[in-house]
């Protein structure tokens, strides 16, 4: 199968004040459902040692995709001569920008915690569209399928919520729960 994911472990200045920059990646990792599942533990005891969030893409990536482009950035480098020691962060960068179109999710990230608010949104979301929400530290991610946002937009500025509407994004490694179960179905 081609569907891989992309987990991240963030420090972030909202969790450690002393950081100089708001968000810091100390890991990063790419596996099949069933590998990040395996090491689903280790992750986030990393993430409780390192005090980082630990993040998940909620699209799988389309490693295909990311191979043709990794193989154009490879040659680009050899031939300019270019210094090779970012090609980890360039593997990940190409994988983010390639989620396989087939299972492409949209993230609303409610940055707040009142249940009315979370309520509001997902009368917004047009039916069979809603996968599953799950709570952060700072409020809700509700994972949907792609539909035409643009009103959803326009009533969410209008409204003032903190909601953010992300065409591809990572959440909470606790998304996993619900993959295993899609995947199981």
């Amino acid at each position: 199968m081609n569907e891989y994911y992309c987990v991240f472990l963030f420090q972030r200045k909202k969790d450690i004040p002393t950081l100089r920059r708001s968000t810091i990646c100390v890991f990063q990792d790419l596996g099949k459902l069933s590998q990040i599942v395996e090491r689903r533990a280790i992750y986030e005891r990393l993430g409780k040692e390192l005090n980082a969030r630990v993040y998940i893409s909620i699209s799988p990536r389309d490693i295909k995709k990311t191979r043709r482009d990794m193989i154009h950035r490879l040659v680009d480098t050899v031939h300019a001569d270019n210094d090779p020691s970012n090609i980890q962060s360039q593997l990940f960068s190409s994988l983010m920008r390639s989620p396989l179109r087939e299972k492409k999710r949209f993230m609303l990230d409610i940055d707040t915690k009142n249940p009315i608010v979370l309520e509001n949104i997902k009368e917004m979301i047009p039916e069979g569209h809603y996968i599953t929400e799950l709570e952060t530290k700072n409020g809700f991610h509700v994972i949907v399928k792609p539909f035409e946002i643009r009103g959803m937009v326009r009533i969410i500025a209008e409204s003032e919520a903190a909601v953010e509407i992300k065409k591809d994004a990572m959440t909470d490694i606790a998304y996993l729960d619900y993959l295993v179960t899609e995947n199981d179905g």
